[in-house]
């Protein structure tokens, strides 16, 4: 690969995590990259050695993971997806007088159809992860925590606020994880839309 201007390691650092997570925004069931596909995804043309160093320092800062240990895969922490939309918020210019997207709260409208249809939607896959035996046919503990874990978004999604931000990777954080553990295809399914209806809001 050509390189014509080296950019800093800070600036390479911030293309790399808003490659992650415009894929990750893009609702795909596959949350991890391998690095070659995080390149060819980056705006910025940075040589391979440049690139593994610059990866290396978002493992370091726990802000990109390994998947399941394997070499050369990554995808985005919790701490990553936050700080990914940090840096989108401040490259879309957003007015000064506005609180960034990944620290703002917003108001949930019960009434509003959005609302009410990932309500839901949640309720929906609960039931689902509960009484279909395909789901975690290996691992009951594994749908507990599932189970655990879908109720904790409910309880979120039943507040008068909140933060959008925290929201969006506790969302991520779960319903990927539910999917990928899942062995039902109706669940996968009721995960992606979730995703993209929390994504789409407000």
């Amino acid at each position: 690969m050509s390189v014509e201007s080296k950019p800093s390691l800070n600036a390479a650092k911030q293309d790399i995590l808003l490659a992650l997570f415009d894929h990750l925004h893009s609702a795909s069931l596959d949350t991890h990259l391998p690095a070659s596909k995080i390149d060819q995804l980056m705006s910025l043309k940075v040589s391979p050695q440049f690139l593994a160093r610059a990866i290396q320092n978002l493992s370091n800062d726990e802000l990109i993971e390994n998947f399941e240990n394997r070499i050369a895969i990554f995808r985005l922490t919790h701490a990553g997806i936050l700080e990914a939309e940090k840096i989108a918020a401040a490259q879309r210019k957003i007015e000064t007088d506005r609180v960034p997207v990944a620290e703002g709260v917003v108001s949930l409208n019960h009434n509003s159809a959005e609302v009410i249809e990932v309500r839901r939607a949640l309720e929906s896959l609960e039931d689902q992860v509960r009484t279909n035996n395909e789901a975690f046919p290996e691992h009951p503990d594994e749908r507990q925590a599932a189970l655990v874990e879908i109720s904790a978004l409910k309880t979120i999604w039943s507040g008068s606020f909140v933060r959008l931000g925290a929201l969006r990777a506790q969302a991520t954080s779960t319903l990927k994880w539910v999917s990928e553990k899942s062995s039902a295809a109706a669940i996968a399914e009721i995960c992606k839309h979730i995703i993209k209806l929390i994504f789409g809001w407000p």
